[in-house]
């Protein structure tokens, strides 16, 4: 935590990630800060699937059934079907007990329905016939957040473990500077990208977390893990659409990512494959090292 002048700094955990916040400009930036870091406990006191007494656990211990949930849950279950449906499927909440069968989940279910079924009733009463999980979802959902908490402060970095927001210039009044990490070595970096405006930044590879079992990208055409790409790097205008499209272009694969790229025109995106082969769309910023 550091606080100098206009200057304002703090780390803390949530959601699974470290986030780092920096802020430079007016206004009472420590509860700013607070405030933003108060909002994300609350929704991961509400939506964690590693908390038992969450909404979304209870939601999950209780397949088959109605159950009465809040309107957010409501909300976020909305977005991620819309989701699903725009990338053909390879956006799906659907996969925990996936997780779980791999070691990074709590739910562990051989015998749940391939496909997730999400029923509705009455106003706040759903039913699903498999366990849930926002993963893909969440860390974009209050990245936005960010956006609306620190509207009156002119320069931000959020940095949500690799997933980003920015607005202004840094401290030193430069553009803030984010590096693309090389998806076959995670101590290396291939490029740079300068931000000098607004921008929401999303990464995936499999090097992010990765464990004994495997890695948590997991494609939901097979119930199993994503292999079939390098790495992911998103560039748009909310951090929900860049946590969305991330998880998603990576599940499809290098060619499927690419031909759904040149298609639709919802995010800018870098994609590479497993042979080191790059697709970029038109407006994607930044540069490779050596390209």
């Amino acid at each position: 935590m550091k606080l100098l002048n206009n200057y304002y700094k703090k780390s803390f955990e949530a959601l699974g990630s470290v986030f780092e916040i920096e802020l430079i400009g007016g206004g009472d930036l420590f509860f700013l800060v607070e405030n933003y870091q108060a909002k994300i406990t609350e929704f991961e006191r509400k939506f964690s699937r590693f908390r038992p007494d969450s909404e979304l656990s209870k939601l999950n211990n209780s397949l088959n059934n109605w159950v009465e949930v809040s309107s957010e849950m409501l909300e976020i279950i909305d977005r991620a079907e819309e989701y699903k449906n725009v990338t053909d499927g390879y956006f799906d909440i659907g996969v925990e007990s996936v997780l779980g069968n791999l070691g990074y989940g709590t739910v562990r279910g051989e015998n749940l329905p391939d496909v997730l079924k999400i029923e509705f009733k009455d106003e706040n009463k759903i039913r699903i016939n498999k366990p849930i999980d926002f993963g893909g979802l969440g860390k974009g959902f209050v990245l936005d957040w960010a956006k609306e908490v620190f509207m009156n402060v002119d320069n931000v970095c959020v940095n949500a473990g690799g997933d980003f927001y920015f607005k202004g210039r840094d401290k030193e009044q430069k553009p803030w500077e984010v590096f693309f990490e090389n998806p076959f070595d995670v101590g290396e970096v291939i490029g740079s990208v300068e931000i000098d405006g607004e921008i929401f930044l999303a990464a995936s590879n499999p090097l992010k977390r990765k464990w004994a079992g495997g890695h948590h990208l997991i494609n939901p055409k097979i119930l199993g893990m994503a292999n079939e790409m390098a790495g992911v790097y998103v560039q748009a205008d909310s951090g929900e659409k860049a946590d969305v499209f991330s998880t998603a272009l990576f599940a499809m694969g290098y060619e499927k990512a690419k031909k759904w790229l040149e298609k639709n025109n919802r995010v800018e995106a870098m994609v590479i494959s497993l042979d080191g082969s790059v697709f970029r769309t038109g407006k994607f910023r930044g540069d490779l090292y050596g390209q």
